[in-house]
């Protein structure tokens, strides 16, 4: 990252963190032959038992929580919205969304009676490296309140909670 900060500072950008994003998405190795950047409705099928992480909102927030879990081999997961052509990282639902629910999230976030689900947040490296694409239609997967929602962004979603709360 010292790289990055000392190209910044000879640069005089002026605005740091897309000149930041840009480096990063710069030094960010070719996919490998024969794959690609996510992309939204992509499903990717887990080759390996995999640690991902997992978010958690709560009522109207979009984040309030979340952890480390792992992906058992196998495991199918469709990209939610996708903001850029070359992401860092995308958000996911898995297809065997409450199958998994247990498996992934902790009992004392589930008993929480402001919990309203979870999602999962995979890097693009390891979307690419320990992943493998899946050509083919995404039926059956559970809509998750966050990804599935009309709009399907987060800050909608906070609008909905807020309209409901009366703000």
């Amino acid at each position: 990252m010292d790289m990055f900060k000392r190209r910044l500072a000879r640069s005089g950008e002026a605005k740091p963190k897309r000149r930041i994003r840009r480096l990063v998405v710069a030094a960010l190795p070719s996919p490998p032959e024969g794959s690609r950047y996510p992309r939204e409705g992509d499903v990717y099928e887990a080759i390996i038992d995999g640690p991902i992480t997992y978010m958690t909102h709560y009522f109207d927030l979009p984040y309030t929580g979340g952890g480390d879990a792992v992906l058992p081999k196998g495991e199918r997961v469709r990209v939610g919205h996708v903001r850029d052509a070359k992401p860092l990282g995308v958000y996911c639902d898995p297809l065997r969304y409450d199958e998994l629910h247990e498996t992934i999230v902790a009992a004392d976030e589930r008993a929480n009676k402001l919990y309203r689900g979870y999602y999962l947040a995979i890097d693009t490296v390891a979307l690419i490296t320990s992943f493998k694409l899946i050509r083919g239609d995404a039926a059956g997967a559970r809509p998750n309140a966050t990804m599935d929602r009309p709009g399907g962004t987060l800050p909608e979603v906070c609008k909905l909670g807020q309209r409901r709360a009366g703000q």
